[in-house]
């Protein structure tokens, strides 16, 4: 049987180790284990922000432009639907004119003979 080792007083002991150095406080010991997290976070929720702005913008450009569109088509069709009565008012009104005179001319003719 192998005795047991013997007891060196040179190492010291794990109690000892602990003992002679002064334990960091419970925040300090904290903040020193999340320092390199929060960096890494810090950048991965800047970039998530920066893309969900993107998508947003992009979301909203796009509802604008719907809506913007709605609105100029709503606007022109009132304009094209002012213009179709003014121009029918005077073609009808060019007609009447034109029907009048060859009366007119056709009346004037048969009067002569």
């Amino acid at each position: 049987m192998n005795p047991t080792p013997s007891f060196d007083a040179t190492i010291p002991v794990l109690t000892e180790v602990f003992q002679d150095e002064p334990a960091p406080a419970a925040d300090e010991a904290h903040a020193e284990a999340q320092a390199p997290l929060e960096h890494a976070g810090d950048d991965a929720v800047a970039d998530l922000g920066q893309r969900l702005s993107e998508r947003i913008l992009a979301q909203l450009e796009e509802r604008v432009g719907d809506v913007l569109g709605q609105q100029l088509r709503a606007s022109m069709e009132g304009a094209i639907q002012a213009a179709i009565v003014d121009a029918t008012a005077e073609i009808r009104g060019s007609l009447r004119q034109m029907v009048a005179d060859a009366v007119g001319e056709g009346l004037a003719q048969a009067l002569k003979k």
